[in-house]
């Protein structure tokens, strides 16, 4: 199988940069020239598929509008994996996507960045920083905590911090 180009994505797909939405500009497979392309596919993601290959409606975007396949990541800036207007779209390293990634499910103490050190008995806070586990210390509640978290986050990761 080809990687898809440029050329034959635009031959292909009509991309709405406002909303998100691809459309195949000619008959593909069994679908009609202005049907919607893709649906839901691996981890919520918006799937096309073209040429018998699968393809992240995301990338394709960024493909689309830039004239190439993405370098690196593509962060949805409000983290809404099936969001692929233009503007919610942004290039990122691995490391940026994590940073902007939501609070875990697991989390007990409601606050990003913030867990209970039950060897003494309080908050404490941690960020990652260049891929490691930065301690922002210890906390008598959880508010407290997530303000370190909250403050370093806007010092470290900038634009690509996100706090809840």
């Amino acid at each position: 199988m080809a990687h898809l180009t440029f050329e034959r994505a635009i031959a292909l797909l009509e991309y709405d940069c406002l909303t998100g939405i691809f459309r195949w500009r000619v008959d593909h497979n069994k679908m009609k020239a202005g049907d919607i392309a893709g649906g839901f596919g691996a981890g919520g993601y918006w799937m096309i598929g073209v040429d018998g290959g699968r393809y992240y409606g995301h990338r394709l975007a960024w493909l689309i509008m830039a004239g190439e396949w993405p370098s690196g990541k593509v962060d949805h800036k409000d983290t809404d994996r099936t969001n692929n207007v233009w503007e919610n779209l942004r290039p990122a390293t691995s490391s940026q996507n994590l940073m902007n990634s939501v609070i875990k499910s697991t989390n007990k103490s409601g606050f990003k960045g913030v867990s209970w050190a039950a060897h003494c008995s309080k908050w404490q806070a941690h960020i990652r920083i260049d891929g490691r586990s930065t301690y922002l210390g210890l906390y008598e509640n959880p508010a407290d905590a997530h303000a370190a978290y909250a403050a370093a986050s806007r010092e470290f990761h900038g634009e690509y911090g996100r706090v809840a």
